[in-house]
């Protein structure tokens, strides 16, 4: 699994997922707190057919990026994964949430993935998730949870140029 739970000590300065490796051989390990200082990195995804464990890769990147940041930390591998549009989202939620003097903890891990359509600039995937998040206020405190044991996502890859980068998602479907 991408996520695991580790307390904040065991916590690398840093992780690389790479779009050449097998996600099943990668791991990462964001904590039961905010994971400060954790960097993310991922090699831009550029092959003109990617393969199924290359896109699981980019996902995991993305879900291990977005978790970081909604728990406070920063991630320079967003752009990376993801379009402008979705940066900006997940960048706008962590400000508002900072107002609130909040934090999100998010584990997401990936069950299935399915390609649903593939062309050759645009890939549709149909993901199956394990997901879980707790809000926490400002020492700590959860303030809610959620946990849904199969959340089904549904996310478009476009290729900007060169890189195959998420365009959108839609949840719940």
């Amino acid at each position: 699994s991408i996520f695991k739970k580790l307390t904040q000590k065991q916590l690398p300065n840093e992780i690389s997922l790479s779009s050449e490796k097998d996600p099943s051989e990668q791991s990462l390990d964001l904590g039961q707190g905010p994971s400060l200082g954790l960097n993310i990195k991922f090699d831009t995804l550029i092959v003109n057919d990617p393969t199924k464990s290359q896109l699981r890769s980019l996902l995991d990147a993305w879900l291990a990026s977005k978790s970081v940041i909604l728990a406070g930390g920063e991630s320079n591998a967003l752009l990376n994964v993801a379009r402008p549009n979705l940066v900006k989202r997940v960048e706008e939620e962590r400000a508002k949430d900072a107002l609130a003097k909040e934090t999100q903890i998010i584990d997401a891990t990936i069950n299935s993935l399915k390609i649903v359509s593939r062309k050759p600039r645009r890939i549709e995937l149909k993901v199956q998730l394990v997901y879980r998040d707790q809000r926490l206020d400002s020492s700590g405190q959860k303030i809610s949870e959620t946990y849904i044991p199969k959340l089904f996502v549904t996310y478009i890859l476009g290729r900007d140029k060169q890189n195959w980068r998420l365009h959108e998602y839609i949840s719940g479907n």
